[in-house]
C-alpha cells in the first residue's frame, strides 16, 4: 500500500471535493528552493473529464507561486495517455524518455513546466 511522507516546509497536499465527497486529489512536494515536483495527481474515474484535474493543476501552481518556486516537474507511467494529454494541454513538455522503472511502470516520461505564476497557456519551453 502506498504511503505518503509527513509533510515538510515548500509541500502541500490537496483534495478536491464535489458536492461534499473527495473526488481527487494533487501534491507538491519541493525539490529544491525553485523546484517542486507534482505528486499524486489523481481523480477519481466517475468524476473524470469534469475539469477537476485542471482546477488541481491551477491551483497546485499558484500554491507553488506562492512558495516562490519557478519549475514544476512531474512522472507519469507512459500508458496514462490522458493524464499526459492533461498535462501536455496546460504547458508541461516531455523533458526526458527514462527507461522501465518499477512493478508495472514499464515507462516513465519526465515533464517540465517553467513559468509558474505566469498565465496557464501552453507554450512553456521545454526542458
Amino acid at each position: 500500500m502506498p504511503t505518503n511522507d509527513p509533510p515538510q516546509p515548500g509541500s502541500i497536499y490537496l483534495i478536491a471535493f464535489f458536492a461534499e465527497n473527495p473526488v481527487g486529489c494533487g501534491a507538491l512536494r519541493k525539490i529544491d528552493t525553485n523546484t517542486a515536483e507534482v505528486r499524486r495527481m489523481y481523480v477519481l474515474s466517475s468524476a473524470r473529464r469534469a475539469g477537476i484535474g485542471r482546477a488541481l493543476l491551477i491551483r497546485l501552481e499558484r500554491e507553488a507561486d506562492k512558495l516562490g518556486y519557478t519549475l514544476l516537474k512531474l512522472q507519469t507511467g507512459n500508458r496514462q495517455r490522458a493524464a499526459m494529454a492533461l498535462y501536455e494541454s496546460y504547458g508541461f513538455r516531455l523533458a526526458i524518455k527514462l527507461g522501465c522503472c518499477t512493478a508495472g511502470i514499464h515507462s516513465v516520461d519526465r515533464w517540465g513546466h517553467a513559468g509558474v505564476g505566469r498565465s496557464s497557456r501552453p507554450g512553456r519551453r521545454a526542458l
